[in-house]
């Protein structure tokens, strides 16, 4: 993949898609996808990626401007260089932002030049990986087709001397653009479902955009004070960058996106498959087993990085809100276990007062001759007292068993 740009005054788009492959994958599952995808260019993982990611397991070329990532837990993601956009007026950020959500729209509806690769590409991995129970997410008819959503990185060159610093010098308008970049929404193009630009629909200039105070101002994550990385929920902006900030970014992206929607998709599989029953040991595997992957990708596997660079990778962290999904989740599985906890608690209970019951009517029977022996002497053979009384006796040790 070609991460340069000859061009000035453009912005290049870099698509990430993350999907759901079904489970968690073991080495034969990954032995499967190699050979599925033997065709296609398998290429060394980075050290950068293996430090923030202890669960990539494979990573290929599938064409000069795509790679795909494949995860241990279970997700695919998608890297894919986009056609340039160029630079033509000072209001480039508002057709930008047209552009990016008009793309974001083809991809998630199937329509981009690009989606019958990537649909073939989905359904020979889940394919080649025949299990008895997939998540719910790696399904066709989930969601947008099998997939949720479309993270975009954007890289601008331009010419101007004015982007060779970091934004608190940008002049106003360059401030503007920047934000708008930052947050699509100012100009209502942002993603949400909700407040679509149907509702929204306004007519916006190269000045006067509305409440623009009320958003973080742009910070320059970068090591290098001659380029920008700049973070919010809704994208990340790298200005006139180098090689090694767009694989770093590259990195720590798809690591993360990969991390979201694993979360994501086993708290819509534990909210949602009714027929999903688990027990609390089970549950706990999983309360674990995630408490384990996500403390894994918070840390970085290499004590001498750059503070900068850590920065930066938690700020993208930040922003993309994981930490509030993963306590969710963690929320939720903990509540699965007090109930689950508290039904096989219930059932046991049950369990143990027929048992009671059964093993008091064995005993019973096995004493019953002799009481009967001796109520008949002690009444002189009243055969009805006698049943009367042994009757009594019965029901009242069941009825103490029962309220136990």
């Amino acid at each position: 993949m070609a991460d340069t740009t000859e061009s000035l005054n453009c912005i290049v788009p870099y698509r990430c898609i993350p999907f759901d492959i079904g489970f968690d994958l073991g080495e034969k599952d990954i032995e499967k996808i190699r050979q599925t995808l033997a065709s296609y260019q398998e290429i060394e993982i980075s050290r950068v990626l293996r430090s923030v990611s202890h669960n990539i397991s494979l990573c290929f070329e599938i064409s000069e401007d795509v790679r795909l990532y494949i995860f241990a837990p279970g997700i695919g993601v998608f890297w894919i260089k986009d056609k340039e956009f160029p630079i033509t007026d000072d209001d480039y950020a508002i057709e930008y932002c047209q552009q990016r959500k008009h793309s974001h729209a083809a991809l998630l509806h199937w329509e981009a030049d690009i989606s019958p690769m990537l649909r073939e590409l989905i359904d020979s991995i889940r394919g080649c990986l025949k299990k008895h129970r997939m998540r719910p997410s790696a399904k066709p008819v989930w969601e947008n087709g099998g997939i949720s959503y479309v993270m975009t990185v954007s890289s601008l060159y331009h010419s101007s001397e004015a982007l060779n610093c970091g934004a608190e010098q940008f002049d106003e308008l360059k401030q503007q653009s920047l934000q708008i970049l930052l947050y699509p929404e100012i100009v209502h193009e942002g993603d949400s479902l909700v407040f679509v630009d149907d509702d929204w629909a306004r007519e916006f200039s190269s000045s006067g955009y509305p409440n623009l105070n009320s958003y973080e101002p742009p910070h320059n994550w970068s090591l290098l004070p001659q380029e920008g990385l700049y973070i919010s929920w809704s994208a990340v902006i790298c200005t006139n960058p180098q090689p090694y900030l767009l694989k770093l970014v590259e990195c720590f992206e798809v690591s993360l996106q990969a991390m979201w929607l694993y979360l994501y998709s086993v708290t819509y599989e534990l909210e949602n498959s009714r027929d999903l029953s688990l027990s609390v040991s089970e549950l706990k595997k999983r309360y674990y087993r995630i408490a384990k992957l996500y403390s894994e990708f918070e840390r970085i596997e290499d004590a001498n990085v750059p503070e900068p660079v850590e920065r930066a990778r938690n700020e993208l962290i930040r922003t993309s809100k994981l930490g509030d999904v993963y306590a969710g989740l963690n929320a939720f599985l903990k509540e699965c276990i007090d109930e689950q906890e508290t039904i096989e608690s219930e059932k046991q209970r049950h369990y143990s007062v027929i048992t009671d019951i059964c093993l008091f009517v064995i005993a019973y029977i096995q004493i019953l001759p002799i009481v009967n022996d001796w109520l008949m002497g002690a009444y002189n053979n009243v055969d009805t007292i006698t049943g009367m009384v042994e009757l009594a006796v019965a029901i009242a040790c069941i009825a103490a068993i029962v309220k136990k």
